[in-house]
């Protein structure tokens, strides 16, 4: 199964279908009800969140022969058209490639001319910050004052490199990244429509790997069945083998490294560190994996709702929550300031492996060392100046026992 078929596929053909872009859709279907259509949008976003198909499909509403509340009803001769990419009347541009002064001047003595079939004459451009200044110059007359059979849709995932002046004649939309749950429910729908078998924590790595694209999943995912099947119960897709393909750590590994650190037990953490750069796993994608961890941690510390806030599984959110409360929140916060700081350095190391050793070293060090307030404190104490510190509350070790579904150790 190539990825291009699975993508077109599983394509979104009405709003309802465009994961995670519900600010989106329901702006989009309200203009075409009331009849508030703009000349010129601009989708804004990383890629793969569903800027081009938003596009795509808001012109098949706009020419659609039978809207239904908004929505493109998908069976008219103009929304097939659209759909198969031969619309006469809705023309995709790739800026990239069609960025100077000549191409935009055949778009602007083309839009003068009347569509064929539906009610206006729609240009998408991809990529729209590629244009140079001079092509936007050459637009900017017909951008401003359209025909009133002309709409303009645009695309970018940088709209700082935009002239002021052509952001000021659009009506911009920005789409948010995906979250990991909406991806992983969108990727059991497709593994169900495919009669793929596959964990649900496989499908949560995909999704995690995808940061927050959805069309970067779907081409991890259809990457997977090209390696594992799927096809078969005994040919199930499992997160150790999105985790091997991908070099990814587990929630496991991740967890281990950390009990590690907050336990103040180096081998702990070395251990599991070396099996994974034994295993050639891409440790600057776990040392940022690391570091959202305990981000993650620090939410469910400090928090008083983290499940509105993390993008977990409910597996995962009650065992961040257990770890959290168990933890005391100021070494949480040094840990991950520590963690923070060496990002940068980090990934310009020469030697990554002794690099996250030394780092994790330091950063263990630094958060479990005696604090200057807690000096200067006992000081004030011993004058009288303070009241007598209470006996601390010992807390309880959260790494003691392993989460349900955890290794005993991780595989290499």
């Amino acid at each position: 199964m190539a990825y291009q078929v699975l993508a077109r596929k599983w394509r979104p053909q009405k709003f309802a279908d465009v994961v995670g872009q519900e600010h989106i859709s329901r702006t989009l279907r309200n203009a075409i009800v009331q009849n508030r259509i703009g000349h010129a949008y601009l989708f804004v976003g990383s890629r793969g969140i569903g800027k081009t198909t938003s596009a795509r499909i808001f012109a098949k509403a706009l020419n659609c022969e039978h809207p239904q509340d908004g929505e493109p009803c998908c069976e008219c001769q103009s929304c097939r058209e659209i759909a198969e990419g031969n619309s006469l009347d809705v023309i995709e541009i790739d800026g990239a490639s069609h960025n100077k002064v000549e191409d935009i001047r055949d778009i602007r003595d083309n839009c003068q001319f009347a569509p064929v079939h539906g009610r206006f004459k729609i240009y998408i451009i991809d990529e729209v910050h590629m244009l140079t200044n001079q092509a936007w110059n050459a637009l900017l007359k017909t951008l401003e004052e359209p025909p009133a059979h002309v709409k303009f849709l645009f695309a970018t995932t940088e709209p700082h490199k935009i002239l002021p002046t052509i952001i000021s004649r659009c009506q911009r939309f920005d789409l948010k990244r995906i979250s990991v749950p909406l991806i992983a429910q969108r990727l059991r729908q497709i593994a169900d429509g495919e009669h793929v078998h596959v964990e649900e924590s496989a499908l949560t790595a995909i999704a995690r790997a995808a940061d927050g694209g959805m069309r970067d999943a779907q081409s991890i995912f259809d990457q997977i069945i090209a390696f594992c099947g799927g096809l078969t119960e005994a040919e199930t897709i499992r997160e150790q083998d999105v985790i091997d393909v991908f070099g990814l750590a587990s929630g496991v590994e991740l967890r281990e490294i950390a009990a590690g650190i907050f336990t103040n037990d180096i081998n702990r953490a070395m251990v599991v560190l070396q099996a994974l750069a034994d295993s050639g796993r891409d440790l600057e994608r776990l040392f940022g994996d690391l570091i959202n961890y305990v981000r993650n941690i620090m939410v469910a510390c400090m928090t008083k709702d983290p499940g509105r806030i993390l993008e977990v599984s409910e597996t995962e959110l009650a065992d961040l929550c257990a770890i959290g409360k168990a933890l005391d929140a100021k070494l949480v916060q040094r840990v991950l300031q520590g963690l923070i700081e060496n990002e940068r350095n980090f990934q310009t190391a020469l030697n990554k492996r002794i690099y996250f050793e030394a780092v994790l070293a330091r950063v263990m060090l630094d958060a479990h060392s005696v604090q200057l307030d807690d000096v200067m404190r006992q000081l004030a104490v011993l004058n009288g100046a303070l009241p007598q510190l209470q006996t601390p509350v010992e807390r309880p070790n959260p790494f003691a026992a392993a989460p349900a579904g955890a290794v005993d150790s991780p595989k290499a």
